[in-house]
């Protein structure tokens, strides 16, 4: 037997020690388990305990000094209402005496009416006992319960004041020992009802209120019916108001006129609405089985549970609201700049409504005009005088969230939405206003150069492409100075699939574009661009094709763009002056050809820079080096050298060019 117990007991322990491993080795935890925070969260009950009981206690508060004037206009009125129960002593004094003089009258006259007559005269019967009318019983009966109803809350509100003192006692216990007091004490409040009872004070304060007012009705029509009628017209307004701001959350979840007696109403609901259905489906389902199950509503608690739900399927919309909200009450410039961080974390229409509801206020102008005039490209003054005239850190914050909301906007936007081309011209128009603007910001040009740049690559719509390279040509030619994107190598990928697929507008705009912005770049070198070699062969590859472009084009004479060529030569006079080797001599005398054919028009500058590039193209690759001193500044601008310009005044001569402008050689003019 002894052996047996053993057994069971060294089986018992096996089995307890499985279902708690952790009894055998207490102190053992692993090196990545933190050890368990009890102090954390008795803060986190004392935070939750300390908003309730301060809430409860503050409606008591007000409870009590309510119930207590209200109390005292009960009694006022109980005082002259509980006459009307009892028999008024004047009233009885003078029927007596009716009475007496009624029966010394009948008695001085017996004699004679017993002889006339011979039958004796009937006595007066004495009045009736007092009784109470049904109207004051009614009157009483309302108003002392409606006293009874008011000081009952009071007792209640007094206790549960007390009740409450009691629940919050905190005793000096270790952080453990006090998690779990507080929550058998939360337990036990809930299991004995005391939220329902605070929820159950402002209901008899209520009921009471209807009863003195129901009372006070009867009491006036007994009194004088015209005031009886204006002061009931005056109470059914009220109780009408009451009655639909009860029933209306019961109904929609919308409505914020939510009370304890609302709830209990929407329980009652609840319950109805559980039988109606389970009888529907006994009924339509007796002597077959149900095809299709029915899905339960969900049950709620509290108002709080009710309205997450109602959030949930709502959550974009609020999402759209809450920070229009936040844009229009607050004009802080920190909060205002904080909403940019926020466009990524809701939809993309709701992104574009928000971006362009602050722009527009910003404009002073209606969002939704400003919307529909942005779809019709209708509001280019309005986006160009604003950004001129728009305060430094408001033009900031606006471009950054259109440049934001560039990453958001999906390529293939619903028509109907704004989308990422409507962006782009919206960022195009603000950023030419802004050229103009008194201060300039050449860290949010960076911003603006490389958000587009990015927009250049192969995997972007060809529409999307195009207009981002617009908004670089026109922009790079006043921002050569500031910066160079990290994603030039787009711009040049794109002039190469330009003159592959045969695009010439296009490959023009992309050279131009990045012969702009690669001269900023120190020495053309890519700071912490591990694929700076590939760049760099991908532009001499552009550079050669554009030579061969130009000469193709010299031979079938095609005239191009002058601004397109112009931009050119100023681009390769940058680019020289920064690595003179990148540039090769012919492409500088293709664009001499074309200006020599005729097939464009050029500024004396920019043939000047052409003349001069071609010099010190040539004179590079023959390991030939040429200086310059003392240049004037209207040449050394281009970086055109003293020593060529005599080589290039046949060609002007040809042109006619220098009439246009005096050339200057070391201070004097060259003829």
């Amino acid at each position: 037997m002894d052996s047996a117990s053993e057994s069971v007991k060294s089986a018992r322990y096996s089995v307890d020690s499985m279902q708690h491993p952790r009894r055998l080795f207490p102190d053992e935890r692993s090196d990545h388990e933190p050890p368990p925070d009890w102090s954390t969260c008795a803060a986190r009950m004392r935070e939750f305990d300390e908003a309730m009981v301060r809430n409860w206690k503050e409606e008591i508060d007000t409870l009590l000094v309510f119930a207590g004037l209200f109390s005292a206009v009960v009694t006022a009125f109980d005082i002259e209402a509980y006459h009307l129960l009892q028999d008024d002593p004047n009233q009885a004094s003078t029927q007596l005496l009716q009475q007496i003089s009624q029966q010394l009258a009948v008695m001085n006259n017996l004699t004679a009416n017993t002889s006339s007559s011979g039958m004796m005269p009937s006595l007066v019967p004495p009045a009736p006992p007092f009784r109470a009318s049904a109207e004051s019983i009614r009157i009483n009966a309302l108003w002392f319960t409606s006293l009874v109803f008011a000081l009952f809350s009071a007792l209640i509100s007094i206790m549960a004041k007390q009740w409450l003192r009691e629940y919050t006692v905190a005793d000096s216990l270790s952080s453990r020992n006090s998690v779990r007091l507080r929550q058998y004490r939360y337990d036990c409040m809930v299991a004995w009802r005391v939220p329902e009872i605070m929820a159950l004070l402002p209901l008899l304060l209520q009921i009471s209120l209807i009863l003195f007012l129901v009372g006070l009705i009867d009491f006036l029509f007994l009194l004088q019916s015209t005031v009886a009628g204006i002061t009931t017209a005056l109470i059914a307004v009220a109780l009408l108001f009451y009655a639909s701001t009860t029933l209306t959350p019961v109904f929609r979840t919308s409505c914020s006129f939510k009370s304890p007696q609302s709830w209990l109403l929407v329980r009652v609901k609840r319950r109805l609405t559980t039988w109606v259905c389970n009888a529907h489906v006994f009924l339509s389902d007796i002597g077959r089985q149900s095809s299709s199950a029915t899905t339960p509503a969900p049950v709620h608690t509290t108002w709080t549970e009710r309205d997450h739900t109602a959030v949930q399927r709502r959550q974009e919309e609020l999402d759209l609201k809450a920070l229009t909200w936040i844009h229009t009450a607050y004009t802080d410039e920190n909060i205002q700049d904080s909403l940019i961080a926020f466009l990524p974390e809701i939809t993309p229409n709701n992104a574009a409504v928000l971006t362009y509801t602050v722009l527009a206020r910003s404009l002073q102008v209606s969002p939704s005009t400003f919307i529909a005039e942005t779809r019709s490209r209708s509001c280019s003054a309005i986006l160009q005088g604003g950004g001129a005239s728009l305060p430094e850190r408001t033009r900031t914050r606006v471009i950054n969230m259109l440049l934001k909301l560039l990453e958001c906007v999906p390529r293939d936007q619903d028509p109907s939405h704004l989308g990422a081309l409507d962006v782009l011209w919206t960022l195009w128009e603000l950023c030419m206003g802004a050229c103009n603007a008194e201060e300039q910001d050449p860290k949010l040009y960076q911003n603006v150069l490389n958000g587009v740049a990015v927009l250049l690559s192969e995997g972007e719509p060809f529409r999307l492409r195009r207009a981002a390279l617009n908004l670089l040509w026109e922009s790079t030619h006043q921002w050569t100075y500031l910066y160079c994107p990290s994603a030039v190598g787009n711009i040049i990928s794109l002039a190469r699939t330009s003159h592959q697929h045969r695009f010439p507008d296009m490959f023009l705009k992309a050279c131009a574009v990045a012969l702009l912005l690669a001269p900023g770049l120190d020495n053309f070198t890519f700071v912490d661009e591990p694929t700076a070699p590939h760049y760099r062969q991908e532009l001499r590859t552009v550079l050669r094709d554009l030579a061969r472009f130009l000469r193709r084009g010299n031979e079938d004479g095609v005239q191009y763009e002058p601004r397109c060529v112009g931009r050119i030569a100023y681009g390769l006079a940058l680019l020289a002056e920064k690595e003179v080797g990148m540039v090769e001599a012919e492409l500088p005398a293709a664009l001499l050809e074309s200006v020599e054919l005729g097939l464009v028009d050029v500024t004396l500058e920019e043939l000047l820079a052409l003349v001069e590039l071609q010099h010190s193209c040539a004179n590079y690759h023959a390991k030939t080096t040429s200086s310059s001193h003392d240049l004037p500044r209207e040449l050394s601008t281009v970086g055109i050298k003293p020593a060529s310009v005599a080589a290039s005044l046949p060609l002007l001569e040809r042109h006619g060019m220098l009439a246009e402008r005096s050339v200057l050689v070391n201070g004097n003019p060259v003829a």
